[in-house]
């Protein structure tokens, strides 16, 4: 099950697609339905997922990461990427 979340911080909306503790899909945008459509855009159409309102502690700390990078504070970053998720590459 794929977890969808949202965040407004400072007027810019981060979003974050995860899996357990590992990160799907990203999405930043300047409303929270672009950052919804860019993040559902980014799963295949037939994997289980929820759009959540709360933070869990890995979405939390997730957010705040992209909120950093984005404002190009680039060092110490580490995240996990969620491979099963990816579509298979077209040949």
């Amino acid at each position: 099950m794929i977890s969808i979340r949202a965040k407004e911080i400072d007027g810019v909306w981060f979003g974050l697609a995860y899996a357990e503790e590992r990160i799907v899909a990203t999405a930043v945008s300047s409303t929270k339905e672009r950052t919804l459509r860019n993040l559902l855009g980014s799963i295949q159409s037939d994997v289980e997922h929820q759009i959540v309102e709360e933070d869990s502690e890995f979405a939390e700390k997730t957010i705040s990461m992209l909120k950093e990078l984005e404002s190009g504070n680039e060092e110490n970053k580490s995240f996990s990427l969620s491979a099963e998720y990816l579509p298979e590459p077209v040949s």
